[in-house]
């Protein structure tokens, strides 16, 4: 997925410091859910295991709790696989394979014949027995009660294939002393506890095996394009097993009791006796779930999804993702109170009361991978990587796909001005994820495109040719494209494509763009640079983050304050050394470390992309890539940001500034400055005069000063703020509205 980029510009007329309050962020109650990996169940506990960390209930799924995977120097993020036996936990991360024994409390570390930190795709426990898979090598290991390996029965490296193709192990099926091994490129097993390994592939017409499943003397396989495969005689010959199926890619495969369970690419799951094939869905009240697991809490069946979270099934699919912050969220768009978010994998979420709660909003959304979303007028549109453009004229209760002349349906960005909308496409999951040779390049050359609507209904080419799309926006009468080799400008009428590349780094990775007024902004994994000539040149700002490939993760426009994100990386509980969210008040010459503003995001991560940023009412919105949405203040975060850009610069005289913001509930923020040392009190009346709060009564240094006024025991009305200071006085109005 495109992580969109996007710079916050916010308007104040009167920048001013704050001595006592700190801009803090905080997570919102969801979206809840998230791409689920993998998940077990014990007699007490859930386990499930995401890409940004590990969860774990204790009331079958009611409720989700973030475990820490201990680790004194890097805990894992990528939870791949889980697996366990009656006494132990197993979890195949990104750092290894950890277990815990305790129901999950403390984990270690495993530390055997197999190298220590080294990314595991996947485990399977049979006994004290543990298969695992690491890049192309696959083998099994006995374990002791300390689950330090006692005995090496074997491992296997994969046969090596063409140059530029890489074998993935994609699933493992461990059952007595049989291992049968799935991978990109066929089924490989053991019938000896890994000693010896052979190919087993015999009768497939699909290489690409994404699941394997071993349920009474039958072996069963998942392919990504010819369904499910039988095997009765060990591996040594399959033959195709879908009667019933209405898809061919198959994800998962699960074996409970006489049954079969398979989890289709965007069908739901399916279920068979094992003397099948004789399919039936098992999808009520869902649509179009990408399934990635399926376990069973004694009879419940419980689903884990490619994005939408965990689903229980008592008749029909309901979900069960409280607490589960997990979700990617890609992009932001709002409607009058309504705020909407995109995810990657559970659709678009709507929350009416400032990300209080989140609900999703996917009636007639039959792709949920939402890369991008656009407001124009009352009209919502979705770009998602599949399956186009989707609008809704309901606030998301219901969408229509409008893809009429639009070919390449893998959406990255949106964009519109008063005429027209534009869509750029990406590559599709089927690319190559290396280019190696020019004629590679050639075959994929089309995937990108940019795509013009002036009806919002039906679309044109405005041009082709890119590798890849990455963002695109209109400023003024002209439309700027971010392709894979920098920057090209159109008339917005048509016409001839100028390249602007003047002043880029000459292997700009552009994530995307945002417009504020004449000026473009472009965040790259090289910094921010600005344009405030139609491209003509490009200036870098001066940012300040030294952390090495900095992926600029987020920006978006309004007008002079300018905020930034980038990843987010944490030495330890609460402070972040590289990285986080930016503030810069004269258009990115001086920044303002986002380390004080930027809260670590779980108990487990270290690591932490912003995917977007957006204004909304008087909250910053941040989407993150597995750690749901937080909020935090504009107007704390400016006027923090001023008491270190402007605490060195005395006022010359005395004044009282107009409260941010106005009108206000229940909180605003009253900025004053002192030319010299004085006796300052500020007090607050209502209409008839009366005092109803002294906020300062106090002497006080020369400098801009600030403070919070909150009225949440107040009624609605007009009130008046008066400062007196030495001879000086002054009185100002402000309303509170509820």
């Amino acid at each position: 997925m495109t992580r969109t980029l996007n710079i916050l510009i916010l308007f104040l007329s009167t920048l001013a410091t704050m001595n006592s309050l700190q801009a803090q962020w905080v997570q919102t109650n969801g979206p809840y859910g998230g791409v689920i990996n993998s998940m077990v169940a014990s007699n007490q506990f859930l386990f499930a295991g995401t890409n940004s960390g590990l969860y774990r209930s204790n009331d079958n799924g009611i409720s989700w709790d973030n475990v820490i995977i201990f680790d004194a120097i890097y805990p894992p993020l990528n939870i791949y696989s889980l697996t366990m036996s009656d006494s132990a936990v197993v979890a195949s991360t990104n750092m290894g394979i950890y277990f815990s024994s305790n129901g999950g409390e403390t984990w270690g570390p495993y530390f055997g014949s197999i190298n220590y930190r080294y990314p595991f795709q996947l485990s399977a426990l049979s006994g004290n027995n543990l298969a695992y898979a690491a890049g192309g090598s696959i083998g099994v290991v006995g374990l002791d009660s300390t689950f330090h390996d006692v005995t090496t029965f074997g491992s296997y490296l994969l046969p090596a294939l063409p140059m530029g193709v890489q074998h993935v192990v994609q699933s493992i099926a461990f059952k007595g002393n049989i291992v049968v091994v799935g991978s990109n490129h066929g089924i490989y097993e053991s019938l000896d506890t890994g000693k010896t390994w052979v190919a087993a592939d015999s009768g497939l017409t699909s290489e690409d095996v994404n699941a394997v499943a071993i349920g009474g003397n039958k072996m069963f396989a998942g392919t990504d394009s010819a369904g499910v495969f039988c095997s009765t005689d060990s591996g040594r010959s399959w033959s195709q097993f879908n009667l019933g199926l209405t898809t061919q890619a198959i994800r998962m495969l699960a074996v409970h009791g006489d049954s079969v369970f398979a989890g289709a690419n965007g069908g739901g799951i399916f279920f068979s006796n094992l003397n099948g094939p004789n399919w039936n869905p098992l999808n009520p009240g869902w649509s179009n779930p990408v399934v990635n697991c399926l376990i069973f809490n004694g009879e419940t069946a419980i689903a884990g999804t490619d994005g939408s979270g965990i689903f229980e099934f008592s008749g029909t699919w309901t979900p069960m993702n409280s607490g589960l912050l997990a979700t990617a969220t890609t992009s932001f768009a709002s409607i009058g109170g309504n705020l909407f978010a995109g995810s990657h994998g559970g659709g678009v979420f709507l929350s009416t009361d400032n990300g209080s709660s989140w609900n999703s909003v996917n009636s007639g959304l039959t792709n949920l991978y939402v890369n991008a979303l656009l407001v124009r007028g009352d009209t919502l549109y979705a770009g998602t990587y599949g399956g186009g453009v989707f609008l809704s004229t309901s606030s998301g209760q219901s969408w229509t796909p409008v893809n009429s002349g639009i070919t390449e349906k893998y959406i990255s960005s949106l964009a519109a001005s008063n005429g027209f909308i534009l869509a750029g496409t990406i590559l599709p999951p089927t690319a190559p994820s290396i280019f190696l040779s020019p004629a590679q390049v050639a075959a994929w050359a089309d995937s990108g495109i940019v795509y013009i609507s002036h009806d919002g209904n039906t679309w044109s080419v405005l041009d082709s040719g890119y590798l890849t799309v990455q963002a695109v926006a209109v400023v003024d009468t002209n439309i700027f494209v971010a392709g894979s080799l920098g920057v090209d400008r159109y008339a917005a009428s048509g016409g001839l494509k100028t390249v602007v590349n003047s002043g880029l780094p000459s292997n700009a990775s552009i994530y995307a763009f945002a417009v504020n007024g004449n000026t473009l902004y472009a965040g790259m994994r090289q910094g921010e640079y600005l344009t405030t000539n139609q491209g003509a040149n490009w200036t870098p700002l001066n940012f300040p983050t030294t952390q090495p490939n900095t992926v600029i993760s987020a920006f978006a426009p309004d007008t002079n304050a300018l905020f930034c994100s980038t990843t987010v990386t944490f030495p330890n509980e609460t402070e972040a050394t590289n990285g986080g969210v930016f503030v810069s008040l004269d258009n990115g010459d001086d920044w303002k470390s986002g380390n004080a503003i930027l809260a670590r995001p779980t108990t487990s991560s270290m690591v932490c992309v912003v995917n977007h940023l957006f204004p909304f009412g008087t909250n910053l919105y941040a989407g993150t890539n597995g750690f749901g949405v937080w909020e935090g203040n504009i107007y704390q975060m400016i006027a923090d940001d001023a008491v270190k850009t402007t605490k060195s610069e005395l006022p010359t005289e005395f004044s009282l500034l107009q409260n941010y913001p106005n009108p206000f509930n229940p909180e605003t923020i009253i900025n004053y400055q002192l030319p010299a040392n004085t006796l300052v009190t500020l007090k607050v009346f209502d209409e008839l005069g009366r005092l109803v709060r002294t906020l300062i009564d106090d002497r006080q240094s020369a400098g801009t000063h600030s403070i919070t006024f909150n009225a949440s025991n107040l009624a609605t009305g007009v009130y008046f703020y008066r400062l007196i200071a030495g001879s000086y006085a002054q009185t100002k109005k402000l309303m509170l509205l509820k």
